[in-house]
């Protein structure tokens, strides 16, 4: 499982914009446990969305703009909780988009 930061670029207004794809920011492996899922409307389109927390070991740098690719699966980083880092964990909390 890697997790990618996105390419930052300015718009003609001089706005930051994210973009994708972007580049791998740390490869780790970890605990992944379902905690939700449903359907939500994009574009007039129905898409499936799965929630999950995931469990590693303590990695600094990892912030909500970036998002993990489980094996070509994406999920958009909604939480990063590092208040176990003294544990030397990191829990993430995401939401998978199209599963």
């Amino acid at each position: 499982m890697t997790i990618e930061q996105p390419t930052k670029t300015q718009n003609a207004r001089g706005e930051v914009v994210l973009g994708w794809p972007g580049t791998v920011f740390a490869t780790l492996w970890g605990k992944k446990t379902r905690t939700g899922g449903g359907e939500s409307q994009q574009a007039r389109q129905q898409h499936a969305v799965g929630a999950y927390h995931w469990e590693f070991y303590y990695m600094a740098g990892i912030t909500s703009e970036m998002r993990l690719n489980d094996g070509g699966v994406y999920a958009d980083i909604i939480e990063v909780d590092e208040s176990r880092q003294r544990q030397n964990e990191l829990h993430l909390d995401v939401v998978e988009r199209g599963v």
